[in-house]
């Protein structure tokens, strides 16, 4: 993802890096910004603070943004293809002008799941995401161990373990330590600091590169 400058396009915004916006990476990026909880990490990863939320115009084909005043506009969980654009300016002229539109581009996110049983951790394309945003990259994963105590991880060779959908709160355990030795030395795993409600963590915590259960100072908020 990322923050366009005030009053661009994401088409702008993707060029300005050298890549391309795409409907389906806005779509991709849609199921971490329909929320306020959500749209909030989010910016908050991208370096900016939202400080109200309007959700109103949740299909506008400018939203997700920001304005200069703190207000961010949050998406509808159930969208169009159509309500995406990535040539949109966004409105401008008074309390609107300088408004900042997040943005996804290609070679930047996968193509979107047809379904995302598990908002954020569950799905591949989800998973993806969220360990783009934490300065890791998947290069494969396995959905074996989705139950595991110490799934969501990352080992050293990029290999990613994707969370079961419908997990028991058994299957949690902040104090497990990630399996080593070998390949699985070092492996890192996502951890969150507080539940969002729906059996969804909130913001995740930057891992440590040197692995293991240890972690940094929350990496937003």
């Amino acid at each position: 993802p990322v923050l366009g400058a005030g009053n661009a396009s994401c088409t702008e915004a993707c060029a300005s890096i050298g890549r391309q916006c795409t409907v389906a990476t806005l779509a991709a990026l849609n199921p971490l910004v329909d929320t306020v909880e959500e749209l909030g990490f989010l910016m908050s990863s991208l370096g900016a603070n939202c400080t109200t939320y309007v959700s109103e115009w949740g299909t506008g084909t400018d939203v997700p943004n920001i304005q200069p005043d703190g207000t961010c506009y949050v998406s509808d969980t159930d969208r169009d293809s159509s309500t995406y654009d990535c040539d949109r300016v966004p409105d401008s002229g008074g309390v609107l002008s300088g408004k900042r539109r997040v943005c996804c581009c290609n070679e930047t996110l996968p193509e979107p799941p047809e379904t995302c049983e598990n908002p954020v951790l569950g799905a591949e394309d989800a998973l993806a995401l969220l360990m783009s945003t934490l300065g890791a990259n998947c290069t494969s994963y396995n959905s074996g161990f989705g139950t595991a105590t110490d799934v969501p991880n990352i080992n050293l060779d990029g290999t990613c373990y994707v969370s079961d959908s419908d997990r028991t709160e058994q299957t949690y355990d902040c104090d497990r330590v990630p399996d080593s030795g070998g390949v699985l030395s070092g492996k890192r795993r996502v951890c969150c600091t507080q539940c969002w409600g729906q059996g969804m963590p909130a913001a995740p915590r930057r891992v440590p590169a040197s692995g293991g259960s240890v972690l940094w100072p929350p990496w937003l908020r």
